[in-house]
């Protein structure tokens, strides 16, 4: 019987067939790169953070993702589809 973490581990994703495990340290990856930024710059726009050298598109998903894991960023509007994401120091 197949485990269910090796079928994972074995699972394509997307076009480039990353297995999950590489897909995972990338996504890991790009988080860093968005805290790394927010640390260096203390607040970012949405777009800033979606460069690719930092986020990427899914830079606010990145943002979920550090929220879960305890860091304290807060956002407010801007303007249109603007964000101001800071993060917040202890």
């Amino acid at each position: 019987m197949i485990r269910f973490r090796e079928l994972l581990d074995e699972k394509r994703i997307g076009s480039r067939f990353n297995t999950v495990k590489v897909e995972r340290d990338r996504l890991n990856a790009a988080a860093a790169r968005v805290l790394a930024y927010l640390q260096t710059c203390g607040e970012a726009t949405n777009v800033e953070l979606c460069r690719p050298d930092v986020g990427g598109m899914r830079a606010v998903g990145r943002i979920h993702e550090l929220r879960q894991h305890g860091h304290a960023i807060t956002k407010h509007h801007v303007s249109g589809g603007i964000w101001m994401y800071r993060l917040e120091r202890p």
